[in-house]
């Protein structure tokens, strides 16, 4: 007795795809604190910053978006630049790359505007260890 398989076509024309998007581009955010300016100035930096996505266009999408998040002390205004990467999430080293770039790009524009801009706060934690105990701590000038 013979028997006959029939053998589904892993792609039929009637099946639509359903991973299309299953790794689709990177978005990405970077944080930055600048000195309280104008609403003039800062149509300014948005300005150029548009100019330098459209100029990128091999590494960024064009559509980004800068946005005003807050208010620190009523002289500085907490800011974030929304952007997406043109590469998906597995390649997350030239991620790392690409954002490292364009922050410098970022503190160029700013420095061309004459915007003073401040780096967030950075958490720094420190620990003792066992071999640090030994240290002797009676000089004037140590610290703890």
């Amino acid at each position: 007795m013979t028997r006959w398989y029939i053998i589904q076509i892993p792609f039929c024309p009637q099946k639509t795809i359903s991973n299309y998007n299953r790794s689709p581009h990177m978005g990405d955010t970077v944080e930055f604190t600048i000195d309280m300016i104008s609403v003039e100035k800062i149509g300014l930096l948005k300005m150029k910053i548009k100019e330098y996505f459209e100029g990128a266009r091999q590494y960024w999408h064009e559509k980004h978006r800068v946005a005003v998040t807050g208010m620190e002390n009523a002289s500085k205004l907490k800011m974030v630049l929304h952007f997406k990467h043109t590469m998906n999430f597995q390649e997350f080293g030239e991620k790392n790359v690409r954002r490292a770039e364009l922050i410098m790009a970022l503190m160029k524009i700013l420095e061309e505007q004459k915007i003073i801009y401040y780096l967030l706060t950075q958490e720094v934690h420190l620990a003792q260890t066992k071999s640090d105990a030994s240290v002797d701590t009676s000089d004037a000038n140590v610290v703890m």
